[in-house]
């Protein structure tokens, strides 16, 4: 939320700074004209000097306060500004008063004309910026789990990847698959497959929820998700988590399964993103993963070539001790190196 308020307040800026630009040059072109053809006579005849020197302070506040927009601080000092030097050239020569309460009724009459015009202005804009947000929001959110689709990542992707590289620090990449979906959205009714992946969703955010945590659903029933700067012990405990989440939700079937709670498998790629490497190469290691997950009973995470079990198989049965690899040590961190790993 902090993060779009800071970019709305970027584009209303933005706007505005635009929309004053466009008028600069023609305003400055008629502020001038209007000073060489009220003072030209003025300077000639000296008893006029201080009449068309305030009508020219008042057509100048009237000009800038109509072809800007300008903020209320500004706007306020400009109308104050040009009050006091108009009272006081009258006030200094004690003529034509009759002349300084006309201009002072202009002037206040200017200064809240030009402060409507501000505010309609920026309501306009306000609304354009969060129409385009609200479709660039739709463009890249998954409709049913809320999560980004596929052009979502790519943009978020194309957005953090060269501070990935920069930065040098370890990411990992998960790829989430629900197991047997086809069968439970087809026992259940598709109304009910699309509630367990809102389930599911949900799941994910609660086990992944820092801010720079990238979740996305890119399939029926796929999902990843990109952790930067991370270890790859606090990758695994966290995709364990979601594992234990998702069984924990209790969804089940009675046939056809020989699971009866829904339950997922994940892959895991981590490493240290070099110049030569892309978020594909990470992907494809981390699809490699997942099936050797899917290979080894799913219902459990793959991760640099060993396979780690759920806590539980069924809610509120015991824990399952991890089983390892031959020769492979878990949270140890020999996992991570400047290159992916699987």
């Amino acid at each position: 939320m902090e993060e779009y308020g800071n970019w709305f307040e970027l584009q209303m800026k933005n706007r505005i700074r635009i929309y004053n630009r466009q008028r600069a040059g023609m305003t400055i072109f008629i502020g001038i004209s209007m000073a060489i053809l009220l003072m030209l006579p003025a300077v000639a005849i000296g008893e006029i000097f201080t009449v068309c020197f305030s009508i020219l302070c008042t057509a100048i506040f009237m000009i800038c306060s109509l072809s800007f927009v300008l903020s209320g601080r500004a706007s306020k000092g400009l109308f104050i500004v040009t009050i006091i030097i108009v009272a006081s050239q009258f006030i200094l020569t004690q003529k034509d008063l009759e002349l300084l309460l006309i201009l002072m009724v202009v002037n206040i009459g200017t200064f809240f004309a030009a402060r409507l015009t501000s505010l309609r202005f920026i309501q306009s804009v306000t609304q354009e910026i969060e129409t385009v947000h609200a479709l660039k929001v739709k463009a890249n959110t998954d409709n049913l789990t809320r999560l980004l689709n596929r052009n979502g990542l790519e943009q978020a992707i194309n957005t953090a990847w060269a501070l990935y590289q920069r930065d040098q620090k370890s990411i990992g990449v998960l790829l989430v698959d629900i197991d047997f979906f086809k069968r439970f959205n087809d026992i259940l009714g598709h109304v009910e497959g699309d509630k367990i992946l809102k389930q599911v969703a949900d799941k994910m955010r609660e086990c992944f929820k820092r801010k720079t945590d990238i979740i996305s659903r890119i399939g029926g029933e796929e999902f990843v998700i990109l952790l930067p700067d991370i270890r790859d012990d606090d990758v695994v405990e966290m995709a364990r988590d979601l594992l234990s989440a998702v069984t924990s939700l209790g969804i089940k079937v009675t046939t056809g399964l020989t699971c009866s709670f829904l339950t997922v498998s994940i892959g895991i790629a981590m490493g240290i993103p070099q110049s030569n490497d892309s978020f594909i190469d990470f992907y494809k290691c981390a699809d490699e993963a997942l099936y050797h997950a899917k290979g080894n009973g799913r219902n459990c995470i793959s991760y640099n070539q060993k396979i780690i079990k759920n806590f539980f198989d069924y809610p509120q049965s015991n824990p399952m001790d991890s089983v390892q690899a031959p020769g492979q040590h878990f949270g140890t961190g020999d996992g991570l190196s400047d290159s992916v790993s699987c």
